[in-house]
C-alpha cells in the first residue's frame, strides 16, 4: 500500500488542540501535544516558536509506539479425525482504538 493511502487511514499521531499560541513577553504558556498512533513506528512533530523580534526556534518531538499487549484470548481444543472445515466468525472489537480513532477528528 502507498504511504500516502496507508496514512490517510489513520489520523495523525501527534495532536493538539491550539494550533497557535501568543505569549506575551516575561509570562509562560502550557501547550498540550496529545501522542496517540494508531499503528506501530516512529513519529516526529516539528513544534517551531517564533519571536518577531529574536527569529524562530524549532523543537523536535520524537515518539516510537510498539505494538500493545493483547486485550483478550482465544482458546480451541478440538478433536478431529479426518478432514473438517469449520467456519468460525470471530467479533473483533477494541473499544479503546475506537476512541483513539474519534479522538482525532
Amino acid at each position: 500500500m502507498a504511504v500516502e493511502i496507508q496514512d490517510a487511514s489513520f489520523p495523525l499521531p501527534f495532536w493538539c488542540r491550539n494550533s497557535t499560541v501568543k505569549v506575551k513577553a516575561g509570562q509562560t504558556a502550557k501547550l498540550q501535544i496529545q501522542f496517540l498512533p494508531l499503528q506501530p513506528g516512529n513519529y516526529r512533530l516539528q513544534l517551531i516558536l517564533l519571536d518577531e523580534k529574536v527569529g524562530e526556534c524549532m523543537y523536535e518531538v520524537l515518539g516510537t509506539a510498539s505494538m500493545p499487549l493483547p486485550t483478550d484470548t482465544l482458546k480451541i481444543v478440538s478433536e478431529m479425525s479426518g478432514n473438517v472445515t469449520r467456519v468460525m466468525k470471530l467479533f473483533y472489537s477494541n473499544p479503546s482504538v475506537e476512541k483513539a480513532r474519534s479522538n482525532g477528528k
